[in-house]
């Protein structure tokens, strides 16, 4: 699992990975790195890496997630089959545009895009808050049946396109869900906190088991 932080966390000191997001949940002990795999009943651990971006004025982008997946691969046993982005804010951006092909973003106008295929296969993405346009094409992360679960404020713009993010992709197939809570553009500590859960599909699962949920095949 690859997580993106928001731009609050970006800066040159390694700290800032431990303010929010994956990194925080790691740092805090509310994750451990492992999770049972709801469909087999196994502990399964997980390799867990953040990015740090110097400056909001270079974010994480697309070429970047394709660098860190190729090096994850040549030097970690990963099951290729079984890994995700999950992300806040700007980093929730990303994580939405990888699998949508969306390889540019201006972030002063989301409606300007290039498009690439990445060079690796996700099996879902955990956007939180995005910072992304809800109108961004979904059709190749459709096509690729990356799932998706969302989540989002309604008291704030981020967590309502996320929320529209959900419905668009849920259009075209029934791929995604969307988890509201209160309190605008905060508060995403108590979802990567490993004793979250929700039912989904008679099972309780965490963002982690969701992942292993649905493992590519």
């Amino acid at each position: 699992m690859v997580g993106l932080v928001g731009v609050g966390e970006y800066g040159t000191s390694p700290k800032k990975l431990t303010q929010a997001g994956l990194g925080e949940a790691i740092y805090k002990g509310t994750w451990d790195g492992n999770a049972i795999n709801p469909l087999t009943g196994i502990k399964e651990k997980f390799t867990a890496v953040s990015i740090l971006p110097a400056s909001a004025d270079a974010p994480i982008d697309f070429s970047q997630i394709n660098y860190v997946l190729t090096w994850l691969y040549a030097h970690y046993r990963i099951d290729t089959n079984c890994v995700a982005l999950t992300g806040l804010s700007r980093g929730g951006g990303t994580t939405v545009y990888y699998p949508s092909h969306i390889s540019y973003v201006n972030y002063t106008d989301h409606y300007i895009h290039e498009y690439s295929k990445p060079s690796h296969m996700l099996a879902a993405i955990i956007p939180m808050s995005a910072e992304n346009n809800q109108n961004d094409p979904v059709d190749s992360l459709v096509s690729d049946s990356v799932h998706v679960w969302g989540f989002g404020s309604s008291e704030d713009i981020h967590g309502i396109s996320t929320h529209m993010f959900v419905d668009h992709v849920n259009i075209k197939a029934l791929l995604a869900r969307f988890t509201e809570y209160k309190g605008g553009h905060c508060c995403w500590e108590q979802f990567y906190n490993a004793s979250y859960k929700e039912i989904i599909n008679g099972l309780p699962m965490n963002i982690y088991q969701f992942v292993l949920y649905h493992r590519r095949h």
